[in-house]
């Protein structure tokens, strides 16, 4: 009696240890699908979004209002989804490769927009959560010269320090030290003071 027992415990772990590893390879299987529908949608979205740019440049000025204004809120919703959709996957996969592509397709696209703030938030989320990221030091350019140009009012302290940042790294280029040093000790000038 004892025997049986404990034989039916045993196949009992078994079966259950089965389902727990078909659980496992299913919601690994799921997780894999996902991603791929994700990034499928996130490219469809992005060659949405292109062909939606490229009417826009050759055929705006020849449009008419309702037409122009209708293609406009076409480009302003692929947009929002797009950046959505890089950000669900940046959400449920942090720690795929391609979730710092999400992020920089964000950044990218607020950046383009001229929204220099949200542009900003996400280089630093990129910074925070990416320190090893293969651009750092366009990163940190980026985030430099939005600082410096950008943002308003201009905060002289957080300039510095971005530029400092930037000076720290071994892999600057000498050129580009040069170019940094000198905009370190002209900060009291702005944009418009520096263009003629």
């Amino acid at each position: 009696m004892r025997v049986i027992l404990v034989f039916c415990v045993m196949c009992i772990m078994l079966v259950s240890c089965e389902n727990t590893t078909g659980k496992s390879k299913s919601k690994a299987q799921k997780d894999s699908l996902n991603k791929t529908q994700l990034m499928a949608s996130i490219q469809s979205l992005e060659d949405s979004l292109n062909t939606f740019g490229k009417e826009y440049s050759e055929n705006a000025r020849s449009m008419d209002k309702s037409s122009r204004i209708a293609l406009e809120t076409n480009i302003s919703v692929a947009r929002q989804e797009f950046i959505n959709r890089n950000l669900t996957y940046y959400k449920s996969f942090p720690k795929d490769s391609l979730s710092v592509q999400c992020l920089m397709r964000v950044y990218g696209l607020y950046d383009e927009v001229h929204d220099y703030k949200f542009a900003l938030a996400y280089l630093d989320t990129i910074e925070i959560n990416y320190p090893d990221f293969v651009f750092s030091i366009q990163i940190l350019e980026s985030k430099a010269v939005s600082l410096d140009y950008f943002i308003e009012p201009r905060d002289t302290a957080k300039i510095r320090v971005a530029y400092e940042r930037l000076l720290d790294l071994p892999q600057l280029p000498p050129e580009k030290q040069t170019m940094y040093k000198d905009r370190l000790s002209n900060l009291d000038k702005g944009l418009e003071d520096i263009i003629p």
